[in-house]
């Protein structure tokens, strides 16, 4: 087996093919997207150190889909991609990576990105599996936790961090839902209206797609026309994110999701609980889209 390692301290593109395996150390902040093509043994990486411009980012992914698909002549349903890195910070380039590969029509066939630690990969091009070894968690600001008890139990601010879209044209659920949300200092949340959810599932581009940890669907949207078609469509777009309704209970939907409690003025905390739970539990295989005929009663 043919060993070589990539530096991750300037930007570059790389391609490989069987009996080499690639090593990355030290993965922190950098962006690393490795293209699969597990039928032809090959494998491509991309290095990117800064994850603050996207503008060579979409330099270095078109140069090495040019090589794929239009030196090799493989088809973009055929290449795998996946993502590594952005310990920390912003991940700019990272979400527009990600809307990049999507539009091109390639798969995210794995995600492990954030949680503040250094990663250290492992590239089999033979086979397109990638390993990934952990080093220390690397703390950079400083504040250490409340002990248990105190005034509130802070989360690191980038410890798993989660970006919701609240889907919801009623200001009353988007601000209780974001108030929910943003009591927990590792969540950023976003408000799409109805009309603009409908509008992104025939839109190649919507740049809040790429960045959604979860998707959540109040009850107010459930009167929009052809709603099952779209969330059908925007689900195979985000094999990344977590969908569920937000409903009363007893409430018909279209499609099978996770469901959790409308938020209430009361109890905003419950409505955190039940989404932080469902975004813990196991999720189903990359891509999975779960449709019934009928109707759906939640439970």
């Amino acid at each position: 087996m043919l060993r070589t390692r990539i530096p991750t301290q300037t930007a570059g593109v790389y391609i490989y093919r069987a009996k080499k395996q690639v090593w990355i150390d030290e993965v922190n902040r950098e962006l690393v997207i490795v293209l699969c093509c597990a039928s032809q043994n090959l494998c491509g990486v991309i290095i990117y150190p800064n994850a603050f411009v996207v503008s060579e980012l979409f330099e270095l992914l078109g140069s090495l889909k040019q090589k794929f698909c239009d030196e090799l002549k493989i088809p973009s349903d055929q290449i795998t991609a996946k993502i590594f890195g952005c310990s920390a910070g912003q991940t700019n380039a990272l979400f527009a990576a990600q809307m990049w590969l999507t539009d091109q029509g390639f798969q995210i066939g794995g995600m492990d990105t954030g949680r503040n630690v250094t990663r250290s990969l492992v590239i089999d091009c033979a086979t397109a599996k990638v390993g990934v070894r952990f080093a220390d968690v690397e703390n950079d600001f400083g504040a250490g936790f409340l002990p248990a008890g105190t005034a509130a139990q802070r989360v690191p601010r980038h410890t798993t961090p989660g970006h919701a879209i609240l889907v919801t044209s009623n200001r009353s659920f988007a601000l209780l839902g974001k108030q929910a949300l943003e009591s927990q200092t590792n969540w950023k949340v976003e408000k799409v209206s109805t009309k603009e959810f409908l509008a992104a599932a025939k839109k190649s581009k919507a740049t809040w797609l790429a960045a959604a940890t979860a998707i959540v669907v109040f009850e107010d949207v459930l009167d929009a026309p052809k709603l099952a078609p779209a969330i059908v469509a925007l689900r195979k777009k985000t094999p990344h994110s977590v969908w569920m309704w937000a409903v009363s209970d007893g409430a018909e939907v279209p499609l099978p999701m996770d469901a959790v409690q409308l938020p209430s003025a009361d109890k905003p905390g419950f409505f955190l609980e039940q989404v932080n739970r469902l975004i813990t539990a196991p999720k189903p295989p990359m891509g999975t889209v779960h449709e019934l005929p009928k109707k759906r009663r939640v439970r």
